[in-house]
This record gives C-alpha cells, structure tokens and sequence, in this order.
C-alpha cells in the first residue's frame, strides 16, 4: 500500500483513492500475535507502529489533511517555547564569533519573555535566572558561580548606592569585560562600547593558578569546558573575550560594538553622554542611540594607544628596559596525529643551551627564550637577538631607534616568515601547517 501510494503521486486521483484506504486500514489494524520469545511479557506500544510514519512528507503532495497528523502536530505545538530556548541556549554556548553570541542571546531574551531596556537600570538577571532554570544544565552551574561569587564580603557594599553607578566602558578585551563583570555584580548600570565588531586576537597567555581560580569565578569554565584540564595552565585571548561577553550579557551589562570614542560631553549635572552617532554593523540586543547612553563614570580600557587617554590628556609613564625583540607567530592547528605529538613547552636559553645551539647551528636564529602553546592555533613566542634578526636580512636598513628598527615598512616579511618556520621545524611542527592569517587575510 506505502508502495502504491507512493508510485501514484502523479496521479492526484489515484493518491487520493490510495490514501483513503490507508486511513481505513489504519482505523482497523489487523491483530498481531504475540512473539513466542517474549512470554509472560506485555508488549509495549510503540509509537511508530502507524504505517502512516513512514511515508515521507514531501510524498504527499497536496493530498487530504490526516486527523492524525492534526493530533500529532498540536500535541507537539504544547511546548514549543522549551524546546526554542534549549535550542537557542546550546547554540549561545557554542557560538564563537560576536555576531552570532549577540544573535543567540536575543533569541533567548525572546524565549523568556524578557525586555533588556538599555535606558532601564532593571536587574534583568532574576528573570534571565528563572527563564533558563530548567533550559540546560550549564545554566545551573552558571547561576551557581555567580552566587557564589555574590556572597563575598567585597559586594556587600552595592556600587548603585554611590553616586558613580552609571559606568561607560571603553573597550571590550578581557580587561574591559572583566571590569564590567565586576562592576555589575556590585550592582552598576554598566555600558561597554568596542571599536572592534570581531575578535582577532589569537595570543594564548599563560596563567597563575590564582588566575585559574578567578577565571573560574567569572564562569570561563562554564562557556569554555576545555579551561584549566592540561598540564600547563592557559587560556587564548579569544576563548577569554568570548566567555566574558556571554557572562556580561546574562548580567546585564550592555556591550556594543562597531562603536568609536570620540569623546564624551556634559547631558545633564553630574552625568555625561557620547559625542558622535551610533553607526554600527550590528549590536546588542535593542540597542539604544549612543545620546541616550549616560554615565557618570568613564574607564578606558582600550589598550596602549588609548583615546581616552588621548582625550583627556592623562600623563603616562613608561618604563623601558634593555632592548628585546620578541616574535610571536601562529600556525594553523590541522589536529592531525603528528601535530597532537607536539608536547607545550616554555624555555630558556640560560637553562637549555644545548637546544638553542642546535638550532642556531642549523637555521642561524639565536634566541633567548622560547614558548609553544597549543589551542585554536599553534601559538609560538620567542625572543630573538637583534643580530640574528639583521643577518636573516628580517631589517631592510639598521636603525637606531627601536621604534624605527621594527617599523613595518623597515621589514621583510618573507624573510621574517622564514625565520619563524625554522624555529617551528626545529620543534618539530609539520611543514604543512599554514600561517594563521588576521581577519582581512594577511598576516598578523
């Protein structure tokens, strides 16, 4: 009959006769005897007995609608909504890239019925809290680190009682995010803004074990599982930006990106607002006008060449020691057998010449230390005497300022390519491992 039903798809009459009989034979299904090698058992029901299961959807056609396909969609249409968020909440714990971690957690927003007003200063965590309670088990765990971490005696005093509780944020690498972590947990309306609307960093750094722990209590090992399980103690740059965005969003701290600082301007007493417009390719869930965004606290956390720093003309100090050239350089991890072989290492020439000699025998690169992490990346950082850089020819002309010593135009890239893959070989990674290149295609 299935056969025959599906050979008369053609023909819209003889399906229709078809699946009417199949109905009748479904309403009246012959009796079946018991198997001999299950006595003194019940036989259970199973739900795809119906031969109506096996027919494909798209061999249907435009036939009659079943009753029983009625029944079955409303019985599936009573919890749709638990279904959507345990969905949407996988996919926000899994999402790598800014734009889909954004995307996911408005999904979730919408699951759970929950409105993140920027201009609100709302605590939407305990309805973000009882909306996931029984959505994923990480969730669980999630909740329960930051009570944990709530309990400490450092939160006692809410920063929303103090006349600095509106905060602006300026950039969202790992000291920006953690600020804003820490800042909402003490019960700031916390705002961040990041130029940047990707994540291009690929260092891996190297952590204390009392690292470890705080990461720990900002729920890097609830986004990140791998966190902290190998011998030697670290975490990418990215995998860290990546889990504090997730722990600000469930929060609450509102986290744009696409967003420039070009300075701020007096809104009302006490309380400033962002110049300029708000352009970006995207942004967080319901994001409002940068003129809306007030605050009465700046903290510029955007890096060496800092524009808030620029903005307000704050002094700096720089302290500057004997001169080091250090190379860092990353390589596509290919997770084949030869490249899991490769044991992390940190050292240094003072304790291990016999390996740096071996390797300035052979390729002529003469370094002090050297430091190999494997991630996302084969991640390598050396330190290179500034001779054996010279007599690679890495320097187009020598110079007497390291600034312009190590500018890009005074460097030759293919020569410095090389000199790094001399030092991979020598740590025996393959050949066929590529340079990790940036987000625009070159090399970092």
């Amino acid at each position: 009959m299935l056969k025959q039903l599906r050979l008369n798809k053609e023909n819209p009459q003889n399906a229709l006769r078809d699946y009417t009989a199949l109905l009748k034979s479904i309403q009246s299904p012959p009796v079946r005897p018991r198997p001999t090698e299950r006595k003194g058992k019940e036989r259970k029901d199973r739900k795809n007995d119906s031969p109506l299961q096996a027919i494909p959807s798209d061999n249907l056609g435009n036939l009659p609608d079943s009753p029983l396909l009625k029944d079955k969609e409303s019985d599936s249409a009573e919890q749709p909504t638990k279904i959507s968020l345990q969905y949407c909440l996988t996919k926000f714990r899994n999402a790598e890239e800014v734009p889909e971690i954004l995307n996911r957690f408005e999904e979730i927003l919408k699951n759970c019925n929950i409105s993140l007003d920027p201009s609100a200063k709302e605590d939407v965590t305990p309805k973000l809290k009882e909306g996931t309670a029984h959505g994923a088990f990480w969730c669980r765990n999630l909740w329960d680190v930051f009570s944990c971490k709530q309990e400490q005696s450092v939160y006692s005093v809410p920063v929303s009682e103090t006349p600095y509780n509106d905060v602006l944020i300026v950039g969202a690498g790992p000291a920006g995010l953690s600020a804003a972590i820490e800042l909402k947990m003490m019960g700031a309306n916390v705002h961040v803004i990041e130029k940047r609307d990707y994540l291009s960093r690929n260092n891996i750094l190297h952590l204390w074990p009392w690292t470890v722990f705080y990461l720990k209590t900002l729920n890097t090992k609830v986004f990140y599982p791998k966190f902290a399980t190998g011998g030697i103690e670290h975490v990418g740059t990215k995998q860290l930006q990546r889990s504090f965005l997730k722990s600000c969003l469930c929060l609450g701290v509102h986290v744009y990106y696409g967003v420039d600082f070009d300075g701020t301007e007096e809104a009302e007493e006490g309380r400033w607002r962002l110049k300029g417009e708000y352009l970006p390719s995207f942004s967080a869930p319901l994001a409002p006008k940068l003129s809306e965004i007030r605050f009465n606290t700046l903290i510029g956390a955007d890096g060496e060449h800092s524009k808030v720093v620029d903005y307000f003309s704050i002094p700096q100090k720089v302290t500057k020691g004997s001169l080091c050239l250090g190379i860092t350089q990353n390589y596509d991890h290919l997770h084949t057998e030869q490249e899991l072989t490769i044991n992390e290492f940190g050292i240094s020439k003072v304790f291990n010449q016999k390996f740096f000699a071996g390797m300035k025998e052979k390729y002529g690169t003469d370094l002090e230390n050297l430091v190999y992490y494997r991630g996302e990346t084969h991640y390598f950082v050396m330190t290179a005497t500034p001779e054996s850089l010279e007599s690679r020819g890495i320097f187009y002309e020598k110079k007497d300022n390291v600034c312009d010593l190590i500018s890009p135009n005074n460097i030759n890239i293919d020569n410095l390519l090389a000199y790094t893959r001399d030092v991979a070989t020598w740590c025996n990674l393959p050949d066929y491992c590529p340079v990790t290149k940036n987000n625009l295609g070159g090399f970092p």
